[in-house]
């Protein structure tokens, strides 16, 4: 359970990345292009697990987000509905991570080439 959420933050930490303008940067080093790469392997693999919902990831996560309940009490109506919102929003947000990954891996493959 603990892997569910480090990958959480660590594709968390690489859309920060991502969005801060590492696909722009352009260089000669071979390195560089390859941790591009394997930045983009890692969060589409992160993408891949939120959007299938592989071994309950979903549930997982959201599991971990959220604040812990009291073993005997009931979910209110409200509860659920944000958790199911909730689920849709990580299945969004796993394709919107699959199709970045898939993006900076295949660019980071173009530049070694």
């Amino acid at each position: 359970m603990l892997l569910v959420r480090q990958g959480f933050n660590v594709a968390l930490l690489i859309s920060g990345a991502l969005m801060l303008g590492l696909l722009a940067i352009t260089t000669h080093a071979t390195w560089f292009e390859g941790s591009k790469t394997g930045i983009g392997v890692v969060l589409a693999a992160e993408g891949l697990l939120l959007m299938t919902d592989w071994r309950g990831a979903r549930r997982l996560t959201l599991a971990r987000l959220q604040r812990p309940r009291t073993a005997g009490s009931r979910r209110s109506v409200r509860r659920r509905l944000v958790r199911s919102a909730s689920s849709l929003a990580l299945q969004l947000l796993g394709l919107a991570w699959l199709a970045a990954g898939a993006l900076t891996a295949g660019l980071g493959l173009q530049q070694l080439a």
